[in-house]
């Protein structure tokens, strides 16, 4: 029959003691009576003035808090009183338009956000105060047009998607004439890239994949119009790979050779206007590996010695 616990007199069950003894652990400290915690201070309902001092009693930002958190104009100043930023934020975020100046009272950069994050466009200015860049953002990234400017000119026009180089980007030079059109894909040339020279002809197309010439490549003639090709070339993974051909201006070929994974096949062969041989190119022998320098033990490395290892 299972023995029933007996019950003391005051009515508790008696303390079943440890079958291995007396506890060892320490007895825990008695613990400080906590004081009795305030209430936090009620913020204010409505809007009240911020103001930020130095020690010595110089204003360096001055707005509005809303609840806590900055909300509307904040203006920010540098140790001699001037203007160094305007923006606007909305529940402690910069939200609105930012201006920051420079010394001269003059706006250094324009920018728009959107709970935080750039979102608009963003403009840049030099130190004569001419606009330097302006580029367009969504979401904190570069997304649509960015604008480069040399002297008020456009010299670099570029488009991105979600932070990432896409489209046609184009380089102009000083008279405004395009010499350099390529196209990319996340952030990696892909597609045609076409370069023109000072009059604006086409002097090279070419083409990749990932940022790797593949394809055709032709060279032109400077200065003859028409687009007469002067030499063509075809790659593979960034690599030479196929047939080599040159042309005179007359259309006569000028050099033919072979390619393969970037390694040159065979002889070069060069020709005159009228088709006569005129030399030979033969491959460049193998590169053979040389003596490894070993440095003395206890030598101290060149800190300016390449790392051919890939670390840093």
């Amino acid at each position: 029959m299972n023995q029933q616990p007996q019950i003391e007199a005051d009515g508790a069950a008696p303390k079943a003691e440890s079958p291995a003894g007396p506890s060892d652990a320490p007895e825990a400290p008695p613990q400080p009576e906590r004081a009795a915690e305030e209430a936090p201070e009620a913020l204010p309902e409505g809007p009240v003035e911020h103001i930020e001092k130095t020690d010595d009693g110089k204003v360096v930002n001055q707005g509005t808090l809303l609840h806590g958190k900055k909300e509307g104009a904040l203006r920010s100043f540098d140790e001699e009183g001037r203007l160094t930023q305007q923006a606007h934020y909305h529940q402690g975020k910069l939200h609105g338009d930012l201006v920051a100046y420079g010394e001269d009272g003059k706006p250094k950069q324009k920018a728009s956000f959107k709970e935080g994050a750039l979102d608009g466009e963003v403009v840049l200015y030099d130190d004569l105060g001419m606009i330097s860049q302006k580029i367009q953002y969504q979401q904190g990234v570069p997304h649509g047009e960015t604008l480069i400017y040399d002297n008020g000119k456009v010299i670099t026009r570029q488009g991105f998607v979600k932070g990432k180089q896409s489209g046609h980007t184009q380089i102009f030079n000083e008279n405004g004439q395009i010499i350099m059109d390529a196209m990319f894909r996340s952030g990696k040339r892909n597609g045609e890239c076409v370069y023109h020279g000072p009059d604006g002809a086409v002097i090279r197309r070419e083409v990749y994949v990932n940022d790797l010439l593949h394809g055709e490549a032709i060279d032109y003639h400077a200065g003859v119009p028409g687009e007469k090709v002067r030499e063509l070339t075809h790659h593979a993974k960034g690599k030479l790979h196929g047939e080599l051909c040159g042309y005179h201006t007359n259309g006569a070929v000028a050099k033919k050779g072979l390619y393969k994974d970037g390694n040159q096949e065979g002889d070069i062969i060069e020709y005159d206007e009228k088709g006569k041989v005129k030399a030979r190119h033969k491959p460049p022998p193998p590169q053979e590996a040389g003596p490894v320098a070993v440095a003395p033990a206890g030598a101290a490395a060149d800190p300016k010695a390449k790392n051919t290892m890939g670390g840093t």
